[in-house]
């Protein structure tokens, strides 16, 4: 079954990934810009690792950096589109935003941003299976997809991937790069089986 979702890779922060994403053609590729990351980008690392994804859609993944900063970065990059927490403020610009939000059941929030934002990634650590999802934080999932076009984030797997699709109809899927296991080998199995399953 073609789902014919969007697709967005998150986290690329060095050339394995970069080779491998560029290769699978998603919809956007994230670029991992958080300076406190565990492996942060200069940006000499960063120039080098976009020059993988000539033809992909590039979001830069800003997390710890003014709005000001954020623009120049992404001007000095040629990125396509921004990415910063949910409800971060921006100086004025064209690019389309994804707004990132964490949800945990204790943390609900009590509405949705009004600030602009074309995409949201919605992340729900820990979930593995929709069942799993409180009433309240499903009122505010629902609420959230009823306004915006959402990339869904979760623990899930190949076999749990169709339930959130049927659950939720995202705009689309976020699904994280791997971690380097040593220096040019990373393991791509899963990233791979979640690819062919939204487009088989």
């Amino acid at each position: 079954m073609n789902y014919k979702l969007k697709i967005k890779a998150s986290g690329i922060n060095d050339l394995t990934n970069a080779r491998f994403f560029a290769s699978q053609m998603p919809d956007w590729v994230g670029i991992d810009l958080n300076p406190l990351s565990e492996l942060p980008l200069t940006l000499p690392d960063a120039e080098e690792i976009i020059g993988w994804l000539a033809g992909t859609r590039l979001v830069g993944e800003f997390e710890h950096r003014d709005g000001d900063e954020i623009l120049y970065l992404t001007e000095q990059l040629g990125l396509d589109a921004i990415q910063v927490p949910y409800g971060t403020k921006l100086p004025a610009h064209d690019l389309p935003v994804f707004e990132r939000l964490q949800l945990s059941s204790d943390a609900i929030p009590a509405g949705i941003s009004a600030d602009r934002a074309d995409y949201v990634i919605l992340e729900l650590p820990g979930i593995v299976h929709p069942d799993e999802i409180s009433p309240g934080m499903l009122d505010f999932i629902d609420a959230l997809f009823s306004e915006k076009a959402v990339f869904l984030s979760a623990e899930f797997n190949s076999d749990t991937l169709p339930d959130f699709i049927q659950r939720f109809a995202p705009f689309g899927i976020n699904i994280h790069a791997g971690s380097e296991m040593g220096s040019g080998m990373s393991d791509f199995a899963e990233s791979l089986e979640l690819l062919n399953l939204l487009r088989s």
